[in-house]
């Protein structure tokens, strides 16, 4: 039975990692998805395609915000209907197909592509609610590792695609279907009691999130002005170099996170990571201006898509450690994440006279970099700061919890204060040279009062006595 169990649970786990890993590509497929999957978009005059996908922004944005209003009741549904998800994916596969029949000039093309776009939003806000409901289900730890291996398996996947094994947007539109298909696979039963009000969001990290969005905004701007006119999407082989940097940062990112025990200390390695990558790409584009310098900027736009997934994992963890909704979180990151980037760098770009201004003077031009990239630095280094007090503080926390649980096991086995004492260190991990250090007095004399805690609770290593304060804590 147990095993059955086991079992159920983990290929319930597989198909929930396998349903993000094809929504990674939709929300990071282009600036200008889904536009982007249109066959002959390049063709098209910027300010129209501007136009539409400003259209398709606040559609965006309207989705996530009634999803938000009918949170209490799409909290329970997005956990274990197997109906929705499938909706949902048709939906989403549909809008696509719909935009991939575009032929940019015809009559219908506007028809199809208004026609499809609502689709596409319905999808796309849809499916970032329900998985973030379906991982924050789980404990803040599992969630932040998941959501970090379905990255970097989508973009192992994105290599196959970029490399010209597949068509790209005929992929996108298998991605909505499978999206669809694991989440019904992965329907999980009634969820866990959540906190709806508002104020409740006051617990998700904020500062933190905020400037980390500050660089995601920073990049999508700044790319976009340095691109001098609209001409399609990136080529394969940007989008090729850019997930192969990605797979490689979150494999990572996975190996680190899978040897912390404290998900707190990992996140705060992950941020160091990523903001490594980030800064590398941002000295390549101060180093390399010129406009030609591709690739720098698909470095600067590979550590962009990672410091995305890395706020996706501290929203994830903060849900399900203090019982969040899911909904209302992931919703309101939706709309700052997803929807307001892009309408903030692509539509304004062409759409916005000022914008165009920027771009066509060049001593304007410099004034924006330098504050940007000011700005940039300034966020990396703040962030910096913040990580290392949260990494002292979880370490700090960690230890008075060991401390407690140490002190709970101990209280009844006649232990005096300076075995009591002995007992909680030799629980934390420390060798007798270290204790004798700690407490200023011989090694030897350490050996001897670990030796009498050892008889009074009845273990014969610190391996057993560890076994004993955690099997103590846990029945208590």
């Amino acid at each position: 039975m147990a095993t059955t169990s086991k079992a159920a649970f983990n290929s319930t786990r597989a198909w929930e990692l396998a349903g993000l890993a094809f929504l990674w590509p939709c929300l990071q497929s282009s600036g200008f998805y889904p536009l982007s999957v249109v066959p002959s978009i390049a063709s098209m005059d910027a300010a129209t395609v501007a136009f539409f996908h400003l259209c398709y922004s606040i559609e965006l944005i309207v989705a996530f915000a009634v999803m938000i209003a009918l949170r209490r009741r799409l909290e329970a549904l997005f956990r274990s209907s197997r109906t929705i998800p499938v909706l949902g994916g048709f939906l989403g596969a549909v809008g696509h197909a719909l935009l991939i029949a575009c032929e940019a000039g015809s009559s219908s093309s506007r028809i199809l592509i208004m026609a499809g776009m609502p689709l596409v939003a319905t999808f796309e806000a849809a499916f970032v609610l329900l998985w973030g409901c379906r991982l924050s289900s789980d404990g803040g730890g599992r969630a932040v590792l998941g959501i970090a291996i379905s990255f970097a398996a989508s973009q192992l996947g994105l290599i196959v695609v970029c490399s010209g094994f597949l068509p790209y947007a005929p992929f996108l539109l298998v991605c909505a279907v499978c999206t669809g298909m694991c989440a019904a696979f992965s329907a999980r039963g009634a969820s866990l009691s959540r906190t709806f009000d508002l104020s409740s969001m006051r617990q998700l990290p904020w500062r933190m999130a905020a400037l980390m969005m500050l660089l995601v905004y920073f990049c999508v701007v700044y790319v976009r002005l340095r691109i001098p006119e609209f001409s399609g999407d990136a080529s394969m082989s940007s989008k090729l170099f850019a997930s192969v940097l990605c797979l490689c940062t979150f494999s990572a990112v996975v190996l680190c996170l899978r040897r912390f025990a404290d998900p707190e200390s990992g996140l705060v390695v992950v941020f160091i990571i990523l903001a490594s990558v980030y800064m590398v790409g941002l000295l390549m584009v101060a180093l390399f201006p010129d406009d030609g310098s591709v690739l720098a900027r698909r470095v600067l736009i590979a550590g962009e898509h990672c410091v995305e997934v890395f706020i996706w994992m501290t929203f994830a963890y903060a849900a399900a450690r203090k019982r969040l909704s899911a909904v209302l979180a992931f919703g309101i990151l939706g709309i700052l994440l997803v929807a307001l980037p892009w309408m903030l760098s692509f539509d304004f770009r062409y759409l916005v006279p000022i914008a165009e201004s920027v771009v066509s003077s060049d001593a304007l031009n410099s004034v924006v970099t330098v504050a940007l990239c000011v700005t940039a630095l300034g966020t990396i280094a703040y962030l910096s700061v913040y990580a290392l007090q949260i990494a002292r503080k979880a370490s700090e926390d960690a230890h008075s919890s060991h401390n407690e649980a140490a002190k709970r096991a101990f209280a009844n086995v006649g232990l005096t204060e300076r075995e009591l004492e002995v007992g909680v260190l030799v629980y934390r991990g420390y060798s007798a040279k270290r204790i004798a250090e700690m407490l200023y007095v011989s090694e030897p004399t350490v050996k001897s009062y670990t030796s009498r805690v050892y008889r009074k609770i009845g273990v014969h290593s610190k391996q057993e006595l560890i076994g004993f304060v955690d099997g103590r804590d846990l029945f208590m």
